[in-house]
């Protein structure tokens, strides 16, 4: 593995940038938009800062950077001068979490709502559905509801860290507490292994 001096980075990007050293470390001091006409090149500044922040910037993170350098250029200058110079920013893949997993391997229950009327009372059908809910940091929450179909009412909800089979049971459990119910309802969700754990099988048994 090669290892460069500082000097020799130095004249690297001086030599890629075709900027000079003394605009180069003029740039570095915030200094770039006091320096003679010879050196302020505004192609070259967005250039670095470019190449300097790992081609992840567009031109408005860009401006901002010049910007608290004490460099003014405007977003719309930036922006030209990125599309005359081929600068397009890496956009990294967008993550979404997945809140079904259908392809776990067990047996499925058939859908008792095909084909049957609305709710006529209330406890009678229970849907349920996980969402995902976007934090600070790139991370997520699960949140699991359970809802009344007969008055789309909310009996129950609970938001976690992960899609274990606690998420949908326990507010499942909570909510039959607090309800009194004991039998003739029916369950209804999607195809996701957290409906299907041994334990919410045996809650369910309880009041059917």
């Amino acid at each position: 593995m090669y290892s460069f001096s500082r000097a020799h980075k130095v004249n690297y990007l001086c030599t890629l940038f075709e900027v000079s050293r003394t605009a180069y470390y003029r740039y570095r001091r915030g200094k770039s938009h006091n320096a003679d006409k010879k050196y302020n090149r505004p192609k070259h500044e967005v250039r670095i800062e470019f190449i300097q922040n790992l081609k992840r910037y567009g031109s408005r993170r860009i401006r901002e950077s010049l910007k608290q350098k004490g460099i003014k250029i405007g977003r719309r200058k930036v922006a030209e001068i990125m599309r005359r110079e081929g600068l397009r920013a890496i956009q990294p893949p967008k993550f979404i979490p997945r809140t079904t997993d259908s392809g776990h391997g067990k047996r499925v229950s058939p859908n008792l709502l095909l084909g049957q009327p609305k709710p006529s009372k209330p406890n009678s059908v229970w849907v349920s559905d996980i969402t995902y809910m976007p934090l600070k940091g790139g991370k997520w929450a699960y949140l699991c509801v359970w809802m009344d179909l007969y008055s789309r009412q909310i009996v129950s909800w609970q938001l976690g860290e992960n899609m274990q089979e606690s998420l949908v049971r326990e507010p499942l459990e909570r909510a039959l507490l607090k309800r009194r119910v004991t039998s003739g309802m029916i369950v209804h969700s999607d195809r996701g292994g957290q409906y299907l754990s041994h334990k919410m099988k045996k809650l369910i048994k309880t009041f059917k």
